[in-house]
C-alpha cells in the first residue's frame, strides 16, 4: 500500500518573474544581430540566466546576402550566458 507523500515530497510553488511583450537582443562574435519576442517571457531568480519565453518569434538578417531568417514557436527558451 502506498503513503501519502509527506509535507517534503508535496508539490513547491516556486517565485518566477514574469515580462509581457519582450524583446530580447543578442550579438555574436561576427556583429550578427538575433532579435527575438515574445508574448510573455519568466525566468527563476535562482536562474535568471535562462529565461522561458511563450510564442516566441526571432528575426535575424544574414550580413553576407541580407537574407532574412525568421523563427516561431509556441514555447523557447532564452540563455543570457550563452556566447554565439
Amino acid at each position: 500500500m502506498e503513503k501519502p507523500p509527506s509535507k517534503k515530497e508535496e508539490k513547491k510553488t516556486e517565485t518566477k518573474n514574469i515580462f509581457t511583450n519582450v524583446e530580447y537582443k543578442s550579438q555574436n562574435s561576427q556583429g550578427q544581430v538575433f532579435i527575438t519576442k515574445a508574448k510573455e517571457s519568466f525566468f527563476y531568480p535562482d536562474n535568471p540566466e535562462l529565461i522561458s519565453l511563450t510564442s516566441p518569434y526571432s528575426v535575424t538578417k544574414l550580413k553576407k546576402d541580407n537574407s532574412l531568417i525568421e523563427i516561431k514557436s509556441e514555447v523557447g527558451m532564452f540563455d543570457k550566458k550563452k556566447i554565439l
